[in-house]
């Protein structure tokens, strides 16, 4: 009895021996499999030729990363995400990584890149300092890890190249620039047909061409609607060239937004015109007005004065809103019916920009 006794002790003992060896191994086996920071190896998931798929939801949500004061994705750009990565935490430090793809063949405000076989990859990098509470380094993370299988043949590494250090080494083709005249921009207008490394090629509405050189790191023009300071990143193929000022080709929600910098209480040339007040809604203690607005810009993009883009917007009127001139009988009640029969411009605060409705500072009447 006592010899058995001793057996299955020995027996146990040899069991959690085994156990215990079986889980060192596979801690170290996991180790080995997943990335290490001191390596500077990261969390990787590629889309591109593999079984991973992004779901809209997370694919939308990276997207949003993407985007910028001079970049806004829209949906004709079809971007393509390819890749995403991050490295493990230290000290709550770290990075996050958006790899894509785009037809968009002008370049993007992006600082870094990946080219294989001639293909343009973008990188979009998220440096955090503390990962604690950085939005885009969690979402991405939770995005990785909701894919990531550490048994899986896991890429551990990433590879981009600083854009500035591309353009530094690359060899440029300036063969183009032997056939048309190099010019400083001023009084120069047409549209915008290529961005080069070295020049924005435009095209006349003589159909000649010129080139505007551009330096990437210290170029800057000015938005035309908006007067804003605007880097060559912000410039793509089809914007309209004006006098030093760039007159981009956008539409929709990112139209809008930008024609409305237009219209602000401190604006000097208004593009953004109001040619119809559809509808005055009475709110108590303001009114809500619904007013077609016309984008004068369109014609710089195919439009007559005739069929130029509009869009119905609603702003608020108040108490605080100004008519002018003064002395004419001009207020709430009465704007409607002017707008009829003369042309009219409006003011809106800058504050109130990104509200449901922008509020109305100033309304301005000619000719009355």
């Amino acid at each position: 009895m006592y010899k058995m006794k001793k057996k299955s002790k020995k027996i146990l003992i040899v069991f959690i021996l085994i156990i215990f060896i079986l889980l060192i191994a596979f801690i170290i086996f996991r180790k080995i499999k997943m990335p290490s920071f001191l390596a500077n190896e990261y969390f990787v998931i590629n889309f591109e030729n593999t079984n991973k798929t992004l779901t809209n939801e997370d694919r939308n949500t990276l997207i949003t990363f993407l985007n910028s004061d001079i970049y806004t994705v829209k949906e004709s750009d079809n971007i393509e995400i390819t890749k995403i990565a991050y490295q493990y935490p230290f000290r709550h430090e770290s990075s996050c990584y958006i790899f894509f793809k785009t037809n968009i063949n002008s370049k993007l405000p992006f600082t870094l890149i990946n080219i294989t076989e001639n293909e343009k990859e973008y990188v979009s990098e998220h440096i955090c300092m503390n990962t604690n509470i950085c939005e885009e380094f969690n979402l991405v993370r939770n995005i990785v890890n909701n894919n990531y299988k550490w048994w899986e043949n896991n890429e551990k590494n990433i590879t981009y190249t600083k854009i500035e250090e591309l353009y530094q080494t690359e060899v440029l083709d300036t063969s183009f620039q032997e056939n048309y005249e190099v010019v400083s921009g001023e009084n120069l207008s047409g549209k915008i047909i290529d961005v080069t490394d070295k020049y924005l090629k435009i095209q006349k509405e003589n159909m000649d061409i010129k080139l505007v050189e551009i330096d990437w790191k210290s170029t800057n023009f000015v938005n035309f609607r908006t007067k804003e300071s605007l880097t060559v990143y912000g410039i793509k193929v089809g914007d309209y060239f004006y006098n030093k000022q760039i007159i981009r080709n956008i539409t929709g929600q990112e139209l809008i937004k930008e024609s409305l910098k237009n219209i602000v209480d401190t604006s000097t040339i208004i593009l953004f015109v109001p040619t119809k007040i559809i509808s005055i809604r009475d709110m108590n203690e303001y009114y809500i007005a619904k007013i077609e607005m016309e984008d004068s810009t369109s014609e710089y993009f195919g439009k007559t004065m005739e069929n130029r883009d509009k869009y119905e917007l609603e702003f608020i009127i108040n108490n605080d809103t100004n008519f002018y001139p003064k002395g004419k009988g001009l207020s709430i009640s009465t704007i409607q019916d002017i707008c009829e029969h003369y042309m009219i411009t409006l003011y809106i605060s800058e504050k109130s920009i990104d509200n449901e409705y922008p509020i109305i500072t100033k309304i301005d009447v000619y000719d009355i």
